[in-house]
């Protein structure tokens, strides 16, 4: 009986621990951090002279942060997330704002619908509504103009639905 309830114990301890180390579950209640670059559309290397980006994400109550630099002056910018599936692939504008004067860009508001992917590329590229959650498209495609995600967001951390 001893050695059961040892066993028992040991087998809570070593579940407690999985849980409790769990990279998945860190990532849902710590915030993330998201850089995005400018990237050469050949090499897709990124481009120091270019636009940046840091994203904040606080998936477990949906809030988000992105403070941009170096963008185009005075341009309609658009926040997009996807989940990379080619053709298939199912995206979704989050939120949209004005470049200043300067190239600089602050977004914030709560989403919940995240992919792996993000994006901050030109509004008049974008079709549908931001912060709708139907799913958005791009009409045109230049690369050269956008700011890439440097990692995409871990699976394992984004709420369901993906």
């Amino acid at each position: 009986m001893i050695a059961l309830d040892r066993a028992t114990r040991l087998v809570g301890l070593l579940l407690g621990a999985g849980l409790f180390f769990s990279p998945a579950l860190a990532a849902t209640s710590a915030p993330l951090q998201l850089q995005l670059h400018s990237k050469n559309p050949t090499t897709w290397q990124s481009q120091p002279q270019g636009g940046q980006a840091d994203l904040w994400l606080d998936l477990a109550k949906g809030d988000f942060r992105l403070s941009a630099t170096s963008l185009q002056p005075h341009q309609h910018y658009g926040l997009i997330c996807h989940n990379n599936q080619g053709r298939a692939s199912r995206g979704y504008w989050l939120a949209s704002g004005r470049s200043d004067a300067a190239g600089n860009l602050q977004l914030n508001g709560r989403w919940h619908l995240w992919q792996a992917k993000v994006w901050l590329v030109l509004a008049d590229d974008l079709t549908g509504q931001p912060g709708d959650q139907q799913p958005d498209g791009l009409r045109r495609w230049r690369p050269q103009d956008y700011l890439f995600e440097s990692r995409q967001l871990p699976l394992a951390a984004l709420p369901v639905p993906r």
